[in-house]
């Protein structure tokens, strides 16, 4: 008659597969953890890429690094692949993210996620190139300030009114002013040519004349009150 209860055999072969469970139930989690650790990985990466993109449109200029993408607390919720930092560098037409990657293997792994990348070795690079010629709504300056997009708030071209006039200027900053005709009431410049010149005050370090200027006017003027001093001390002229 078989006596109630387990023997040693079957307490030990449950055991065995209860472990066995168990061990393939921790690898299918470590699995699974790791897949979403990846899959975060190259989702930050394109974010990394595409914010460096932006910033390049935006700005005009390459980014020198991360902290220029993002504000600092939002750096803190990017995840980095395999904990490595991102280092740029600025190549002749364009710009390189590049990270250290364990081995070739996953480096080549993670070029195959992110489009725009590609593997040298345990390197990874995250290739970002200019932006490309404007559209048709981001060619001209605008009448009121664009806070969201600086660049459309300035030049990157010399300005040919083709005889046009500029008028009403609250405040003028310049290197360099060649002009026909100049009438202000405040003026201050580096350097002015103008062929007429209308203005109530005028800030220099010197004004240049055909004929002289301005220091050499004053060195002359001094020259000539202490010819008169001394004329006077020597009595001979009142």
């Amino acid at each position: 008659m078989r006596p109630r209860g387990f023997v040693l055999l079957e307490i030990i072969t449950a055991v065995v597969i209860m472990s066995g469970l168990l061990m393939i139930a921790t690898q299918a989690w470590q699995m699974h953890q790791q897949h979403q650790k990846q899959r975060i990985w190259v989702e930050d990466t394109e974010v990394i890429r595409d914010a460096a993109t932006t910033y390049w449109t935006q700005n005009r200029v390459a980014p020198k690094a991360v902290d220029d993408l993002f504000a600092p607390e939002d750096i803190i919720y990017l995840n980095y692949p395999w904990q490595q930092s991102w280092s740029f560098m600025e190549r002749d037409n364009w710009l390189e993210l590049t990270l250290q990657a364990p081995s070739s293997e996953k480096a080549d792994w993670l070029s195959g996620q992110v489009a725009g990348s590609v593997s040298r070795g345990t390197e990874f690079v995250l290739i970002i190139w200019p932006p490309t010629v404007a559209s048709a709504g981001e060619q001209y300056l605008h009448r009121l300030p664009m806070l969201d997009q600086e660049h459309l708030n300035s030049m990157a071209t010399d300005l040919d009114m083709a005889d046009f006039d500029i008028t009403a200027v609250s405040a003028l900053e310049a290197q360099t002013v060649e002009a026909q005709t100049l009438i202000a009431q405040e003026l201050e410049v580096v350097a002015l040519k103008a062929s007429e010149l209308t203005v109530q005050t005028v800030y220099a370090l010197d004004v240049v004349t055909p004929a002289t200027s301005m220091t050499e006017l004053r060195t002359r003027i001094d020259e000539y009150a202490q010819l008169w001093r001394n004329c006077q001390l020597q009595g001979l002229c009142k």
